[in-house]
């Protein structure tokens, strides 16, 4: 109560401009660490990550899952104090993490920013190309995966730029329903075919 206009003002990626959009470049001047996005972080309840390799690269000196995924979870949630729905999608030949493994670190990390534990729930499909993560308020679209730095802090992806789309646009926010009817199509042709590929919790307001 009192901070609704602050909050609502986040809508406007560039509050100045009135714009839903907002790029960086990996490695640019105001893009180094995931922690550069933290002030452009929202609410939620619920996240959707759809990357073929999000999971992949486990190894002691080029695993990325520590400097990417968790920490970017980490800054996605730093608002949120509530239990939050984190459902990972990727493809299972390019995933180096068992379900069991992966949770446990996404708990370990995120119960503390959360204050709570998060539902975690693994969808392993080949159907799926995209590299975009969904919340409640915003759409993230990246090149080639989210994986952008090793544990020596070198830029490891071939992607250029990361980019937010603000959902308070109507094109964006019909783009982010559609990309959950698409999902959701996914999820009901394994729970035919392969319900083994739908690990977890499988809990989510999406």
């Amino acid at each position: 109560v009192g901070e609704e206009i602050e909050v609502l003002n986040k809508l406007f990626l560039n509050q100045n401009d009135y714009d839903f959009e907002k790029k960086w470049r990996i490695n640019g001047v105001d893009f180094k660490t995931w922690n550069d996005l933290e002030s452009y972080s929202l609410p939620l309840t619920d996240l959707l990550i759809i990357d073929p390799f999000i999971l992949k690269n486990k190894d002691t000196d080029t695993d990325t899952i520590d400097l990417n995924l968790i920490q970017y979870l980490n800054v996605l949630c730093k608002y949120s104090f509530t239990k939050a729905n984190i459902i990972i999608v990727t493809n299972p030949r390019t995933s180096d993490y068992e379900y069991d493994a992966i949770k446990q670190k996404i708990l370990n990390s995120l119960t503390e920013v959360l204050g709570k534990r998060p539902k975690i729930t693994l969808i392993l499909t080949y159907r799926e190309h995209d590299r975009c993560i969904l919340t409640n308020y915003k759409r993230v679209y990246s090149g080639d995966t989210f994986n952008f730095w090793n544990n020596r802090r070198q830029k490891i992806t071939n992607g250029r730029e990361i980019s937010y789309s603000s959902l308070a646009k109507r094109e964006n926010h019909d783009l982010a329903i559609a990309l959950i009817a698409d999902v959701q199509e996914t999820i009901n042709f394994l729970n035919e075919n392969n319900p083994e590929y739908i690990q977890g919790d499988k809990v989510s307001n999406f």
